[in-house]
């Protein structure tokens, strides 16, 4: 899910540069959404399925700000219904990730061939995390303004469990929460680390490192 996002250049990042084939996205509570829509090219907007999510009630549904627990319940059903619109597009792998995050191929490879490359008796395969740092949060722009890096899993201030790519034609995976996969009888899935490739990781998430509370989306 994605609430008042006005820049969405991430999403020409992930089609253009990193060979993301479809992006399946909830819109929340973002009244001028669709002027940020009709600024996309429509070779992008092509890539993309977009969901509007319900707009909060007064009195009603106010979310908290940091509501963490609403918002894993949306992100899972969401994983959900995006797996299953997967499956009838023919896509093989699907990732979760939020609109703070990016996917980042050190090797300089298409996620497609990345994830096509993992064995045939793995279904899930764990994407490790390394953490942007950007320098206060007064810039305007996460990505492009950050020089720094984290990359040490102790001192991470967001998560150091990473996410994980499932695998579409995997019918009994649902959701174990927003970073990963199980199978509908609740036992883990046959699951891979990128981790242990000879030379590191393959395929990295970078998730934007979040000073104050204050997120940068």
């Amino acid at each position: 899910p994605t609430r008042r996002s006005s820049d969405l250049r991430w999403l020409a990042y992930h089609v253009n540069y990193m060979g993301v084939e479809h992006v399946f996205m909830l819109v929340e509570d973002t009244p001028d959404f669709s002027r940020t829509w009709e600024s996309i090219p429509a070779a992008l907007q092509s890539h993309v399925t977009v969901w509007r999510g319900a707009a909060p009630q007064p009195d009603t549904d106010q979310r908290p700000a940091d509501d963490y627990e609403s918002l894993q319940a949306r992100q899972v059903r969401t994983m959900a219904a995006a797996k299953a619109a997967a499956a009838n597009m023919g896509i093989s792998w699907l990732i979760h990730i939020d609109d703070d995050e990016l996917l980042y191929a050190p090797v300089q490879r298409s996620v497609g061939s990345i994830l096509a490359s993992m064995p045939s008796g793995f279904d899930q395969a764990y994407i490790p995390n390394v953490e942007a740092v950007y320098p206060s949060s007064e810039i305007k722009s996460c990505f492009s303004e950050t020089r720094q890096i984290n990359v040490n899993p102790a001192t991470f201030s967001s998560y150091a469990n990473g996410k994980s790519a499932v695998r579409v034609s995997n019918s009994d995976a649902i959701p174990a929460g927003p970073h990963m996969w199980k199978e509908s009888s609740n036992e883990d899935i046959p699951s891979i680390h990128m981790t242990r490739e000879p030379f590191g990781s393959p395929l990295m998430v970078v998730p934007v490192l979040e000073i104050g509370r204050a997120s940068c989306r």
